[in-house]
Order: structure tokens, then C-alpha cells, then sequence
């Protein structure tokens, strides 16, 4: 259920404290991202080439998947790259599907 929609028939009090209660998790979940990997390693880029060898599959099918599945491979000079933080996001949404 989105904020909007838990905000929408409260009462003024409530709908700042609801409001409140977003804003801290949100606040504990950027410090906990912030903490846990630099900006470097969410920055960092991994070649889609890399990974279809790896797998035995065509570039383009595996920018495909990696877009089905949620990432967002894009196109870095002449290749195809993939942030770190991106694929692992795919990497979680597979591990769900399972």
C-alpha cells in the first residue's frame, strides 16, 4: 500500500505521523545502503559482453533478460555495461521468482 493510500481518509495527526514513519525508514534505509558499499561500488559497471560469455548466451539476449528481470543495462561508448548495484537488484528479483 503506497503512502498516498494510507494517508488518504486520516486525520490530519495521523497523516503526519504516517508520513514521519515513511520518512525515518527511508532515512535508515540510505544510510544503511550509504554505509554498507561506497560510491564506487555503486558506480561500478560490469560489461553485459562479460557476463553472456560467462553464461554462454548472445549479448543481446542477455540485456534481455537482465531487463526482464529488472536491471537496467546500458549502453557505455560501443558495449553494453550494467551498474553492480543493478544487477544485484536482478539478482534478488530471480531469488524471489525461485
Amino acid at each position: 500500500m503506497t503512502t498516498r493510500e494510507r494517508t488518504e481518509k486520516v486525520t490530519p495527526l495521523e497523516k503526519f505521523l504516517v508520513l514521519a514513519g515513511d520518512i525515518d525508514l527511508l532515512r535508515n534505509q540510505i544510510e544503511n545502503l550509504t554505509t554498507d558499499q561506497s560510491i564506487d561500488e555503486l558506480l561500478e559497471v560490469i560489461e553485459v559482453q562479460e557476463l553472456a560469455e560467462r553464461f554462454g548466451i548472445s549479448i543481446t539476449l542477455m540485456r534481455k533478460k537482465l531487463s526482464n528481470a529488472g536491471g537496467r543495462p546500458f549502453k557505455l561508448g560501443k558495449k553494453w555495461a550494467i551498474r553492480k548495484v543493478g544487477l544485484l537488484e536482478v539478482i534478488q528479483h530471480l531469488e524471489k521468482e525461485s
